[in-house]
């Protein structure tokens, strides 16, 4: 029995995975999260299915202020050392108060996605990509790219929906999935990095409706 793909979280290089996962500095030698994912990545192989059959192993990075200026490097490490087929990044989505504390704003969400301009254009978008999950990113993307940018993206032939209700959508060759949680019907989730662990938690949809605060504002570029 073997696996179709398996997913591994890992937030940086090894001081940043560290110091994300573990910020009291608890967890030392074989128990340190950096040493328990490489761990992973080490023996994936042996329980998912082979690349040229389907399977595929994932690294996932949540974007924080602790770990932006680890975007590249991480996917260069993951590659070099073929530890996964894929790189996948998202912001985190802070539900915690003291998780508020390492929310991107806007200035290093647009320092993270000239990083991610330069990762897809070095790997390509079938083995990198970046979602998105609430409506404070896109608007973040928004003031990082330009409204008449994030317009035409939206709007242009190549963007794509599907029946779950993400969108997405190339700009500066980043292919961007968003996936509104107020419209998503199989599982509405943040993903909250609380220094130890990277939770994907159901919740309660928001009563906000993503789509139509977009098409609202996105009327008038």
């Amino acid at each position: 029995f073997r696996f179709n793909w398996l997913d591994l979280s890992v937030d940086g290089l090894e001081e940043t995975h560290n110091r994300q996962r573990d910020p009291q500095g608890r967890l030392r030698g074989e128990s340190s999260p950096w040493n328990v994912v490489m761990n992973g990545f080490k023996h994936a192989r042996e329980v998912v299915i082979p690349y040229r059959e389907g399977g595929t192993v994932s690294a996932l990075m949540t974007l924080t202020r602790l770990n932006l200026s680890d975007v590249g490097g991480l996917a260069e490490f993951v590659f070099e050392n073929k530890l996964a087929d894929e790189m996948h990044y998202c912001p985190m989505s802070p539900e915690r108060a003291e998780n508020f504390l390492i929310e991107l704003d806007d200035e290093e969400f647009g320092h993270a996605w000239s990083e991610l301009v330069r990762v897809f254009q070095r790997y390509g978008s079938e083995h990198v990509f970046f979602k998105l999950f609430q409506l404070e990113d896109l608007e973040k993307l928004e003031r990082a790219v330009g409204s008449r940018t994030l317009w035409k993206a939206l709007t242009g032939e190549s963007v794509r929906t599907f029946v779950e209700g993400n969108v997405i959508f190339a700009i500066e060759g980043v292919v961007v999935s968003f996936f509104p949680v107020s419209i998503w019907p199989h599982e509405a989730f943040f993903v909250d990095a609380d220094g130890v662990t990277a939770l994907l938690t159901p919740r309660n949809s928001p009563s906000t409706n993503c789509v139509g605060v977009w098409e609202r504002r996105l009327l008038t570029p």
